[in-house]
C-alpha cells in the first residue's frame, strides 16, 4: 500500500498518478488535499468509476479504493465506485442510475455536470465527517498528527482533568479513541497503561467489589474518634460497603527511567492512579509490582529520603529486586 506521507515534492503528483490504484480511497483523497495545499494542483474532485475493474493490486472487496486518477488542466480527477451517485456501484438503484446517464445524452447536456457536482459534494461531506468523528481513519490511513484536528481529540482535552492533561499531554492523540468507548474494562485499561508507561503487555489483576460483614466486637463504638477503616471501605450499619475495587498491575519489561520515576516521583504515581480511575470511572486501590532493572543499586535507594517520601502515597516493600507499591 502506498504511503501518502512520502508525497512531498513537485514530483508527488507524477508519482501519485502512476500508482493511483495502490491507494485506498481515504489515502487518495487525503493525498489530493495535501497536493492542493502545496499548490501542486488547483483542486480535485471524485467521479464515479468508468469501469467495474478493480485496478488496485493490494485491494480487497471490503476496502474502498480508487480506480484511476488523471488531470484536467490543473484539476485532479479521482474515479471510484465507492459511494458513487450514479454509474457502477451507484448508491441509487441501477435502473435509476442508468436513466440518469441516458438523460444526459438525450435531453439535457447539463444533467451530467449537475450529477458530477452532487456526487463530488457527497464525497466531500462523507470524507470530512469521517475525519472529524472517527480519528482511527486519521491515525491509520494518514498521520497521527491528523487526530489533533478531530472532534474527539478536542472532547478528550475538555474532559480530562487539568493535572492529567498536563502530565500526559503527549499521549492525548492515542488516548482520545479510548475515551470514546463508553463501556470500559480491563482491556482498555491495559492499552491505556501500555501507552502512557511505554511498556508492552502489562498484566492486570482486578478484584471484585464485595460486601464485608464486620464482627460485632470489631465495630466502632459511639463516640470513638478512631472509627473503623478497612482499606477504602465505609461502615454502613453492620456491613462494610466497599466503594472501590482493587487493581493489581504487574510490569515485566520496565526500564531504568520508568522504574526510577515510579519509585521517586510521588506526583507521577498519583497521576497514573488518577488516570486509571478516571478511565474506569470508579475509585481503585492500585498496586504496582515489578522487578528493578539489574543496573539499579537497590541498597542506595531503599533507605533514601526519596524512598521514604513514598510512604505518603502508600506502603512499599522490597525483596531483592522485586518492588511492590500501593497507591
Amino acid at each position: 500500500m502506498a504511503d501518502g506521507n512520502s508525497l512531498r515534492t513537485s514530483d508527488a503528483l507524477k508519482n501519485f498518478l502512476s500508482s493511483a490504484g495502490n491507494f485506498t480511497y481515504f489515502q487518495a483523497v487525503r493525498t489530493a488535499q495535501r497536493l492542493r495545499e502545496k499548490g501542486v494542483i488547483d483542486d480535485f474532485e471524485v467521479k464515479p468509476s468508468r469501469t467495474m475493474a478493480l485496478t488496485s493490486k493490494s485491494g480487497t472487496p471490503d476496502t474502498p479504493h480508487i480506480s484511476s486518477a488523471y488531470l484536467e488542466g490543473r484539476r485532479l480527477i479521482l474515479t471510484t465506485s465507492f459511494l458513487a451517485f450514479y454509474g457502477y456501484g451507484s448508491l441509487l438503484p441501477e435502473f435509476l442510475s442508468r436513466r440518469l446517464i441516458q438523460m444526459r445524452a438525450e435531453d439535457n447536456p447539463d444533467v451530467l455536470p449537475l450529477l458530477s457536482f452532487i456526487n463530488n459534494q457527497i464525497h466531500k461531506r462523507v470524507f470530512e465527517s469521517l475525519l472529524i468523528r472517527y480519528p482511527v481513519i486519521a491515525e491509520v490511513e494518514f498521520n497521527k498528527h491528523e487526530i489533533k484536528k478531530t472532534q474527539l481529540f478536542r472532547s478528550a482535552q475538555q474532559t480530562l482533568p487539568s493535572n492529567l492533561k498536563a502530565e500526559f499531554k503527549e499521549f492525548l492523540p492515542e488516548l482520545a479513541p479510548l475515551l470514546l468507548i463508553k463501556h470500559r474494562g480491563s482491556y482498555g485499561a491495559q492499552k491505556l497503561l501500555s501507552m502512557v508507561l511505554q511498556i508492552s503487555n502489562p498484566e492486570l489483576i482486578e478484584a471484585e467489589i464485595r460486601n464485608v460483614i464486620v464482627p460485632r466486637e470489631s465495630r466502632p463504638k459511639i463516640g470513638e474518634r478512631t472509627g473503623f477503616r478497612l482499606g477504602n471501605n465505609a461502615l454502613i450499619g453492620n456491613v462494610v460497603r466497599n466503594g472501590s475495587g482493587n487493581l493489581g498491575i504487574r510490569i515485566s519489561d520496565i526500564n531504568i527511567d520508568l522504574a526510577t520515576r515510579l519509585v521517586h516521583d510521588e506526583e507521577y504515581l498519583k497521576n497514573v492512579k488518577h488516570l486509571i480511575c478516571f478511565y474506569l470511572k470508579r475509585p481503585l486501590m492500585v498496586t504496582l509490582s515489578f522487578l528493578l532493572p539489574v543496573e539499579v543499586d537497590t541498597s542506595i535507594r531503599l533507605g533514601s529520603k526519596q524512598w521514604n517520601q513514598l510512604s505518603r502515597v502508600g506502603v512499599t516493600h522490597s525483596e531483592k529486586r522485586g518492588q511492590y507499591i500501593e497507591i
